[in-house]
């Protein structure tokens, strides 16, 4: 999507949105399976259920 002309956008909807006319190519969408708000931490939107090898999560101060 990089690189087409805002107007190419115009009049579309669905599963994402443009956040500004300056931010071309930058969309907002729905989370893929396995992702969501957790809270504390809930402003990341992001929810891992199955981690890789080597992956750890976790949170330092």
């Amino acid at each position: 999507m990089a690189g087409r002309p805002v107007a190419a956008f115009a009049g579309l909807s669905g599963s994402w949105i443009v956040t500004a006319l300056t931010s071309a190519g930058t969309v907002i969408g729905f989370l893929h399976l396995g992702q969501g708000p957790v809270c504390p931490a809930n402003l990341s939107l992001t929810l891992n259920r199955d981690e890789h090898a080597g992956q750890m999560t976790g949170m330092g101060m």
